[in-house]
């Protein structure tokens, strides 16, 4: 992965339900970046998948979202697709 520098601007991604415990945007969306830079390796598309990862979740960086995220208790309305997503496709792609 490129030189990313990660720095904490409170921006957040996730917010777990268990403990509340918050992981910063931009630690996800460096840490997606990577993991999908490694996946699109396999077919030669290391820096479009890189580049997706990064991008995935950018809309998260909006101060509505930010501020439904902080007071949300409940898992994000959305979070079933994506886990919809991964189970129907991966297997597929790995």
């Amino acid at each position: 992965m490129m030189g990313y520098r990660n720095i904490d601007n409170g921006f957040i991604a996730h917010k777990r339900k268990l403990d509340g415990e918050r992981q910063s945007l931009e630690t996800h969306l460096l840490e997606v970046g990577q993991i999908a830079g490694s996946l699109a390796k396999k077919i030669g598309l290391d820096r479009v998948g890189e580049l997706l990862g990064l991008l995935h979740d950018l809309g998260k960086y909006s101060q509505e979202f930010q501020t439904y995220l902080k007071s949300a208790v409940a898992p994000l309305a959305g979070a079933w697709i994506e886990t919809w997503i991964c189970n129907r496709f991966a297997k597929h792609y790995l």
